[in-house]
């Protein structure tokens, strides 16, 4: 880990209960600008309840997240999106009705953006601004992978699985965000396209080197191929952290996710 890394989120002895039940229970957790962290653990050890609160969707009981020095707990989710934090969700949340390119368009509209009162009833600013981000859209479909771009007016209903979690990225990516959240992306695909996937990822970090990612994934093989630090989730606790080899190696992580032998 390089000793000059800027931590762009930072959670601080969170804890999250729902009565009796603290879902995270103390966890301190970082990702640092530029780094793939991968966040892993068994069903209900806490990690999409961990992407709910940096998203705004819960709120801490206890601690606090920070996102580039400033808390963000008890913002929300719009606001916490504008800030620069987008995801996506294991289920998929496309348009399903609407075509690659228009669904890519609509996650531009989560950036920051001025009053909408100056070009409400100009039209002609209103059409050069929706060209100017069909432009943008086609461009990250393009970055991310080139067929895409070739199925950009397809409805997203007729793409393969593996082309529908492409798009749901590029649609985060779209909001221009500082710190992505990727929520089991290769869920339900063969190692074939799982492993498509991840190049499409590692060739989006190549362009676009300072953003932060979190990845949940329970495949392995996603893990060591793409996360530079692993953090291991555990009944809401973080029981393990460092490098994929060291995890692997980690007694407590072996019985609680990987397994022994």
């Amino acid at each position: 880990m390089e000793t000059n890394a800027i931590k762009l989120l930072e959670a601080k002895d969170i804890v999250v209960q729902f009565g009796g039940l603290k879902a995270i229970n103390g966890v301190n957790l970082f990702v640092n600008r530029g780094e793939i962290l991968g966040l892993i653990g068994p069903n209900g050890s806490g990690k999409t309840t961990f992407f709910n609160v940096v998203t705004g969707i819960y709120t801490v009981t206890q601690g606090d997240i920070l996102f580039q020095g400033k808390s963000i707990s008890g913002k929300k989710p719009q606001e916490i999106a504008r800030l620069g934090i987008v995801r996506t969700f294991q289920n998929s949340r496309l348009w399903f009705d609407l075509s690659v390119l228009d669904n890519v368009i609509l996650g531009m509209y989560m950036r920051p953006r001025p009053s909408s009162l100056l070009t409400l009833y100009n039209f002609k600013k209103i059409k050069e601004d929706f060209r100017k981000k069909a432009e943008e859209a086609l461009a990250i479909l393009s970055t991310f992978n080139e067929e895409l771009v070739t199925n950009c007016y397809r409805r997203a209903s007729e793409l393969a699985l593996v082309d529908r979690r492409r798009v749901e990225i590029c649609r985060a990516l779209a909001a221009n965000p500082q710190l992505l959240l990727l929520d089991e992306p290769s869920a339900g695909m063969d190692p074939a396209e799982t492993n498509q996937l991840m190049e499409d990822i590692k060739k989006l970090k190549q362009t676009k080197e300072d953003i932060g990612i979190i990845i949940i994934e329970h495949d392995m093989s996603v893990i060591s191929s793409i996360a530079q630090r692993v953090v291991v989730f555990n009944f809401g606790k973080k029981i393990a952290e460092g490098n994929f080899k060291e995890i692997q190696a980690n007694e407590e992580v072996r019985e609680a996710y990987l397994g022994k032998g």
